[in-house]
């Protein structure tokens, strides 16, 4: 395995997560891939997309009210 850049609301660590699914590292995260927006390289991902070897994976938490 190998790590990959992982930005959760802005705050950027290095993660043991290739060959994962996005799923999968939000769990190890303890994050409710529910709850926030994902994107792998920049673009929106899905939770079952895979991570490989050099991605970026970013979680962005929804904040909604009034």
């Amino acid at each position: 395995m190998s790590s990959v850049k992982v930005i959760v609301n802005g705050k950027t660590t290095r993660v043991e997560a290739s060959g994962k699914s996005i799923e999968e590292l939000a769990k190890q995260l303890k994050i409710n891939h529910e709850t926030v927006i994902i994107k792998k390289n920049g673009e929106i991902a899905h939770p079952d997309e895979k991570i490989e070897k050099g991605d970026e994976v970013e979680f962005v938490g929804i904040i909604y009210g009034g």
